[in-house]
């Protein structure tokens, strides 16, 4: 009794259409990998630059001995203050010092920014920065294949209107954004405008017309 070979079953191919969506997948997350490992190499040097700074190593000993010193001044101007009042006043004087030192460490880039800090800046603009950046590559990478012939003229249309339709989103988003502060911005410019004795122009300049 012989059996019949099993016929191999093909593989479906897949539409450049599903290719495109695939690789801009890929894009999103490797840009966003990408960003991620620069934020921790910039965090990681700038703490081995916060660590090897002479004046940040031998801070809290400076720290200490302008207490010591102020705990002796105030000592001397209230000789009838008591010892804990004193102490009080020097430990106050210490931490506004050592946050006024820190504050200029993060301002001259000695001292990495907080985690918390980072993330609460670029929380709206690092995801849509990733997002720009992957559509026009795809974008690019669609364009390219076309040329090439690889992709069909109608795949190429309905692929490249998906892409263009996500960045028009993306701009309206943006245009959210900004729209807050268009009120502010018209105030400014027609402040300025009369203040150059520029109002009584029949034609204002517009900053929504402009925008």
């Amino acid at each position: 009794m012989t059996t019949e070979p099993q016929k191999k079953k093909k593989k479906r191919p897949v539409s450049p259409e599903v290719e495109g969506e695939t690789a801009a997948t890929r894009e999103h997350e490797e840009v966003a990998k990408e960003l991620r490992e620069e934020k921790k190499q910039e965090t990681a040097e700038e703490a081995a630059k916060a660590g090897s700074n002479p004046l940040a190593r031998f801070a809290p000993i400076g720290f200490a001995a302008i207490g010591a010193v102020m705990l002796v001044i105030f000592g001397r101007s209230f000789l009838d203050a008591s010892i804990g009042v004193l102490a009080a006043v020097a430990v106050v004087m210490l931490l506004a010092i050592f946050a006024l030192w820190n504050s200029i460490r993060m301002l001259t880039g000695e001292m990495p920014v907080p985690e918390e800090l980072a993330a609460a800046e670029l929380r709206g603009t690092v995801p849509r920065a990733e997002k720009k950046r992957s559509i026009l590559r795809a974008l690019k990478d669609l364009e390219n294949e076309h040329a090439l012939g690889k992709i069909d003229d109608e795949d190429f249309k309905v692929v490249a209107g998906r892409y263009r339709e996500e960045a028009k989103n993306l701009l309206r988003e943006l245009d959210t954004e900004v729209a807050v502060y268009l009120p502010k911005a018209e105030a400014l410019i027609q402040k300025h405008l009369k203040q150059k004795g520029l109002t009584q122009d029949p034609s204002p300049f517009c900053f929504r017309c402009f925008w």
